[in-house]
């Protein structure tokens, strides 16, 4: 599972690298606003390397904390699509401009919700090593289906 996370990351990390590259080095590269969803069994702290380097490259970076997650002590018998999809949301909505929306493992799922209720605010949607269900598939039991059966959780 740590090796799937840190390549994920290397890649995403990667790929907002080759965002920042132009042909001009005299036009100032513009600034970006990304929020960053991260996965099911996780929390921001899967984004902190991401995030500084998006910082550290003069952009703006939120990461939404899903509720139940990290931190947040939000029961489990309360959390639904919805809820992270409207999490995710009120983030966006906190902020002025349009934003690049990432989603990783789960975050995934989030993320297509999110750009199906706001499409408008939405400049760019990313997925890393993300789930992205058909049309009309939900979360649960579609995500126990097709994540990897063989993994160890110790």
């Amino acid at each position: 599972m740590k090796t799937i996370i840190f390549s994920s990351l290397l890649i995403i990390s990667l790929f907002f690298t080759l965002l920042s590259c132009h042909k001009n080095d005299a036009v100032a590269p513009t600034t970006k606003t990304f929020v960053l969803v991260h996965g099911a069994w996780q929390a921001p702290y899967a984004w902190q390397s991401v995030k500084d380097q998006l910082v550290q490259q003069g952009q703006k970076v939120v990461v939404v904390e899903l509720p139940g997650h990290g931190a947040d002590n939000t029961s489990p018998a309360t959390l639904s699509m919805d809820v992270y999809r409207d999490k995710v949301i009120s983030a966006i909505n906190a902020l002025s401009e349009n934003v690049i929306l990432v989603g990783h493992s789960m975050g995934g799922m989030v993320v297509s919700a999110v750009a199906e209720k706001i499409p408008g605010r939405i400049d760019k949607l990313v997925y890393v090593g993300a789930f992205l269900p058909a049309n009309g598939q939900s979360c649960w039991p579609w995500l126990l289906q097709i994540a990897p059966r063989n993994w160890d959780p110790l």
